[in-house]
């Protein structure tokens, strides 16, 4: 198996269905039962489903995200196209594969030719607003393609290559009632709101760590975290590693960052209340679709790994998915444990407004949503942010892991069988012979076939210092060398 040219990310290789076939969305307007309604997705970044309440964490986090959940529909296996930002977010809005719509690595942008979400709304006359609080999803990287209004809230100053802040939740209620006062009131909306919390550094109100953190903690981390400590930790290419000794650190400063990110959550969910109470207030909620989610997860050092990007376990991959329909859309069930993919939102609404979608989408329509039979053997590609990456296949009841083999050697396989080891702990050797070589095999030439595409569109424009400055600060980084030790509990 070849080392590809390009960075690539998790991705979802699926069946299409008729309705995304078509030909690429004309101008003619919308006729579903969608059609013309409110259209509000809420995107709280690095935001693992592992610790949202009506999922099963055991910390009060997200009770306004639980009680949107109980008006709509929840997706309990929802998984991310990828475990870092700059290619799901691509993904979410175009319904395609890294590697299709090629926006894989820093120095990658949309191509034009790409169709996102917003274009498509924008022909059926919406007026689209995107509020941006992560450079990393915005125009960086092309991604502002089809937005109306566009404003990237962490740009500290009117020169575009300026300071950049570490933008609040708490920002994002008053950008939303500005835009509800002064939006055209003939078209409908299609509001996007990325939040960069709960993403590192977590910087959390202190009154929302109450019962998350011990208040006699008197460690590096007392007063969060620093941005000297991201960038630091950024140069040793995410490493936060559990133990004794140089560049190590405690099981309570562990548990004591683990509390922070939770407290990062109670925030965002107290803000998505506000949200919430909004559009309550102007009139939009009920005839509006809403979608909460995330662009990844992150990782608690549930393998040694604090963060997202260099893993394909399910702490980085899965996400929460809520969404409400309009209220003369009633949705036929609240819980969906059918594995579901963040490429599936495209799809869907083109479902819900009647309108072709574009070609060669790799999300699917959701079935339970649409009255219709969900593909119970359908399995989500996944892979890493490196060059030589971790790649994998994820059904509903098991995954197959590839790693890289080293110079000249193939790659190693290990199966997992989910439903008997949900922590993925007990990973098996794929050995010739068996299904799940079979499976192996058919992973290694997806990803084959995917890298042949050579999808990348290169930038000419070069990052800014604050623009690097801001993304070392946020963790972003290339370097690659991941240090392999056994995982440490926080909690033991």
């Amino acid at each position: 198996m070849h080392k590809p040219s390009i960075l690539f990310s998790l991705g979802l290789v699926a069946a299409l269905t008729s309705g995304c076939t078509d030909p690429a969305p004309s101008s003619a307007g919308a006729s579903g039962p969608l059609a013309g309604k409110p259209v509000v997705i809420i995107l709280f970044d690095a935001f693992s489903a592992k610790h949202v309440s009506h999922l099963g964490y055991g910390k009060q986090t997200t009770p306004n995200l639980d009680q949107l959940a109980a008006e709509g529909t929840t997706f309990e296996n929802a998984f991310s196209p990828t475990p870092y930002t700059l290619a799901s977010i691509p993904s979410l809005l175009t319904g395609r594969l890294p590697d299709r719509h090629g926006v894989t690595q820093a120095e990658h942008i949309l191509p034009e030719h790409e169709i996102t979400l917003a274009e498509l709304l924008a022909e059926r006359n919406y007026q689209t607003f995107n509020a941006l609080a992560n450079i990393q999803g915005g125009a960086l990287h092309k991604l502002e393609q089809g937005f109306e209004i566009y404003e990237e809230l962490f740009r500290g100053s009117d020169d575009p290559k300026g300071a950049i802040d570490i933008v609040e939740p708490t920002a994002f209620p008053e950008v939303l009632e500005r835009w509800q006062a002064s939006r055209d009131v003939e078209r409908p909306p299609l509001y996007y709101l990325h939040v960069l919390q709960p993403h590192m550094p977590y910087d959390p109100p202190t009154e929302t760590l109450a019962g998350l953190v011990n208040p006699n903690y008197d460690g590096p981390f007392k007063d969060g975290i620093t941005k000297e400590w991201m960038v630091d930790f950024t140069m040793k290419g995410g490493q936060a590693i559990i133990g004794e000794g140089p560049n190590r650190i405690s099981k309570a400063d562990a548990r004591h960052v683990r509390g922070l990110y939770d407290g990062s959550i109670v925030e965002c969910d107290r803000v998505l209340g506000e949200i919430v109470a909004g559009l309550k207030k102007s009139g939009v909620y009920d005839d509006a679709l809403i979608i909460v989610t995330s662009d990844h997860g992150e990782a608690m050092w549930q393998h040694n790994v604090l963060g997202h990007s260099s893993t394909v376990f399910d702490e980085m991959m899965h996400v929460p998915l809520v969404v409400k329909l309009p209220k003369d859309m009633e949705s036929p069930v609240k819980r969906v444990s059918n594995i579901t993919s963040l490429m599936d939102i495209m799809p869907s609404i083109c479902a819900w407004m009647d309108v072709p979608a574009p070609r060669d989408l790799d999300g699917e329509p959701f079935a339970q949503l649409i009255n219709e039979s969900p593909d119970e053997d359908r399995r989500l590609l996944m892979r890493t942010y490196h060059r030589d990456p971790v790649i994998a296949s994820r059904s509903a009841k098991d995954k197959i892991i590839s790693s890289p083999g080293g110079a000249g050697q193939p790659r190693n396989a290990r199966h997992f069988d989910i439903a008997q080891d949900k922590a993925e702990k007990r990973g098996q050797k794929v050995l010739p012979e068996t299904p799940e070589h079979a499976l192996a095999l058919q992973l290694e030439a997806d990803f084959e076939a995917l890298w042949a595409l050579d999808a990348g569109t290169v930038t000419d424009q070069e990052q800014s210092a604050a623009e690097i400055k801001a993304l070392a600060e946020l963790g972003y980084t290339d370097n690659e060398n991941v240090e392999a030790e056994p995982a440490q509990d926080p909690d033991k």
